[in-house]
Order: C-alpha cells, then sequence, then structure tokens
C-alpha cells in the first residue's frame, strides 16, 4: 500500500464566514510554495484549496448556545479522529470555534505536533462574559486549564494588540504575533451613494454587538432629523431587537451574500461598528470594520479601545464612548457638513490601499 503524503500544513477552517476570508488569504499566498490539506467545516468551499469537507458542520449563530456547544463537540470529535489518518508537519486552527479547538488542540499537544493557533477572539474570556461560563466553576478551571495547556505548546497569532498584550502577559516570554484583518479585493469605493444618507451596520447581531445601542442611536436621531436612514445587514441572537423596534429610519434587511455587501456598503456614506462596553469589546477589531474601508467610507466605532484607537489614528472615522447622543450629534454634523464628510472619505481614500488582504500577503510567508 502507498504511503499518504506528507502536508506542509494542514489547515482546519475557522467556522464563519467572515474568517473564511482571512484562511483563504493564508492558503492563496502559501499555495505556490507549500503543500496542504484543509478540513473545512464550514458550509462555505475555498477555491483552489485542497479541500475535504468535514460530516458534521457548526450551527448557525442565530440558535441557542447549549445547540452550537455540542455541534462544536461533534466537530471537535471528528476532526481529532480524522487527523489521525492525514500526515503533516504543521496545523493551522483558528478559535472560535472555541470548544471544537479544546478537543482538537488537546489531542494534537498530546501528540507533540507543531500547532498553530489563530485567535480571533479572546477565549475562554468570552464564554465567561457572555455566561455561558463561571470563571470560578469547575468547568470554568477546568476550561482555562486546557486552553492553558494548549497555548504554552503552540504558536500564537491574534488579531489585536489587546489580545497580543493579553497574552504576552499571560505567557511571559513567548512570541505572540500580531496579524490584523484586511479587506477583500471585491470591495470597493464607490462615489455614487444611496440618495438619503445613510449609516450602514453589517455582521453578526451577535452577544457582543451593541444592538441595544444602535436602536438608541437611531431612535435619537429620528427625533432630530428625518433625512438621515440607518440600513443594517446580518442576523443573531439580537435581531429581534431591531424587528421590534418599528424605528421609522432604521431598515434592517437580514442576511446577505457576501457578493452582494460590498455594493451595498459602497453605495452608504457611513459605516457603525459598535461593541458593548466590556473586556471583550475594547480589545477587538471586527472585520466590517476593515470591510467599511474596503469601501471607502469612514467608521462610527464604539467603546473607546483598541477599534476607536485604530480607527483615529489612522484617519479612518471617529471613535465614541457607548453614548447615543456623542455619536447621533456627530452622524448628524457629518451629514449636513458636506466639507467635512468629504474630508472624512478622502482620508479614508488615502488609507485603504494599506488595510487589504493583498497587502496583508506579503507578510504571511514570513507568519509562516
Amino acid at each position: 500500500m502507498k504511503n499518504p503524503k506528507k502536508y506542509d500544513f494542514l489547515f482546519i477552517t475557522p467556522g464563519f464566514a467572515p474568517s473564511k476570508y482571512r484562511t483563504q488569504s493564508f492558503i492563496d499566498s502559501l499555495n505556490k510554495n507549500y503543500q496542504y490539506r484543509l478540513l473545512n467545516i464550514t458550509k462555505h468551499n475555498f477555491p483552489h484549496a485542497n479541500e475535504l469537507n468535514t460530516f458534521f458542520r457548526l450551527a448557525s449563530n442565530k440558535k441557542s448556545p447549549l445547540l452550537r456547544i455540542f455541534k462544536e463537540i461533534l466537530v471537535g470529535i471528528e476532526i481529532s479522529f480524522r487527523i489521525q489518518f492525514i500526515k503533516f508537519q504543521r496545523v493551522y486552527i483558528s478559535l472560535p470555534p472555541f470548544i471544537s479547538f479544546l478537543l482538537i488542540g488537546f489531542i494534537l499537544t498530546l501528540q507533540k505536533k507543531k500547532l498553530i493557533v489563530d485567535m480571533r477572539d479572546d477565549y475562554p474570556e468570552a464564554f465567561f462574559q457572555s455566561g455561558l461560563l463561571k470563571k470560578n466553576g469547575i468547568i470554568g478551571k477546568i476550561v482555562q486549564t486546557l486552553t492553558n495547556f494548549i497555548l504554552k505548546n503552540s504558536e500564537i497569532i491574534t488579531v489585536s494588540n489587546g489580545i497580543k498584550n493579553k497574552l504576552e502577559n499571560q505567557y511571559r516570554g513567548k512570541k505572540i504575533t500580531l496579524f490584523r484583518n484586511g479587506f477583500g479585493e471585491n470591495f470597493f469605493p464607490n462615489t455614487k451613494k444611496f440618495e438619503e444618507f445613510t449609516v450602514v451596520h453589517h455582521g453578526t447581531l451577535g452577544r457582543f454587538q451593541d444592538v441595544e445601542l444602535l436602536i438608541k442611536i437611531s431612535d435619537y436621531i429620528q427625533n432630530h432629523t428625518d433625512q438621515i436612514r440607518f440600513l443594517i445587514i446580518g442576523d443573531g441572537l439580537k435581531e429581534n431587537l431591531l424587528i421590534d423596534s418599528k424605528l421609522k429610519n432604521l431598515e434592517f434587511v437580514g442576511k446577505k451574500s457576501f457578493k452582494e455587501i460590498p455594493e451595498i456598503l459602497a453605495k452608504c456614506h457611513l459605516g457603525l461598528g459598535l461593541l458593548t462596553d466590556d473586556e471583550i469589546g475594547k480589545t477587538a477589531i471586527p472585520t466590517k470594520v476593515y470591510e467599511y474601508i474596503g469601501s471607502g467610507i469612514p467608521s462610527i466605532v464604539s467603546p473607546i479601545g483598541e477599534m476607536s484607537d485604530f480607527v483615529i489614528d489612522n484617519s479612518l472615522g471617529f471613535g465614541f464612548q457607548n453614548n447615543e447622543k456623542e455619536i447621533g450629534d456627530k452622524i448628524i454634523e457629518l451629514s449636513k457638513n458636506k466639507d467635512q464628510y468629504l474630508n472624512a472619505v478622502d482620508n479614508v481614500i488615502i488609507k485603504r490601499k494599506d488595510f487589504s488582504r493583498s497587502a496583508n500577503g506579503k507578510n504571511i510567508q514570513e507568519l509562516f
């Protein structure tokens, strides 16, 4: 019997679509020089990838937390079994999905495999903040112990300085590599905008997205002007808050395909990035902010933290505390002051080339 081929890399894909494109950028850059196999746990195909689909898939973010955890367990068990029959030098795994990561990472670490962990969110802190686990409970302590065991024996890359700094303090002397997200080549600026001044928010409407603040901002502006509308794209656990709001200036269109989103964003005037005012929200930079950059529109973000620092320091928009009046007043000001708005747009256009995935791709081979 012929020996199975040995791959330079085994990629285990992230569980959700926006992160698929981060993984795709890694694959595209490594494609010419490395042999790899990809275990795909998403419903999305990876162009030009040596792909192997898993039987079990993750539950959508609209499902209950218990069902999502159960599906992550199934995916983790399946992959832990299947990787025993694939030869590879190094394996890349992303979290989330966190429970799948714990199962797969634990097996690989026991087997002394070379593991590259891409931490796109602060885990297990996200589980503690959302109330899924108690930090000082028995299960919480077991999860922290498993996470530490895996990460101490892994190479770690992450998307934000906040997570990087926290990991460096936690794992003294360990190199943590910062590799930010970026926008795909399908995003483009457009001078032809919607006739009405349009503020867009797109992406997952989950636990750490401040949908409540979004509704308050929309309500505040509705009481001051009828010349601004809010366009909300996405789905998730908090989408019912938007459906129930009944605000006349807020249009919730649900989830759109990734082929549709670039054209819609390019027609909008401003992009919103509103996270909850907690440790997770202060250390994250959602993919949507990069997609606003790619679309050539300024961002308005909250809370004050790494995301606002990134946006303000690079002249990509404006950052605020989670305060509907301050944010609402700024949106109204930009809608009325054409020169100020166009100056903000020009700043984004000048800087946008630095934040594309193709620009990031030049550094990927050094990363691996």
